[in-house]
């Protein structure tokens, strides 16, 4: 079972949580309902991230780009 962290940084470069999953394997359909309930979460704040650092897994790099259409990873 896998730890999925999403953190958030600021402006004073302090990171923070903004949520976390647990994922039963690393399988596409998992990355995209994680990054899809993090869509839904954004939704509501209108603030819609710009750019998303992620490790060299080429199954999240996939779904970041197939769910974050205007953001560069």
């Amino acid at each position: 079972m896998s730890l999925f962290e999403i953190v958030g940084v600021t402006s004073t470069e302090k990171t923070y949580y903004i949520g976390f999953a647990f994922l039963t394997s690393k399988k596409e359909d998992n990355f995209t309902w994680v990054l899809q309930m993090l869509v839904d979460l954004l939704k509501f704040t209108y603030n819609m991230s710009k750019v998303i650092v992620i490790d060299r897994d080429t199954t999240l790099m996939n779904d970041v780009t197939t769910v974050f259409t205007k953001t560069i990873n």
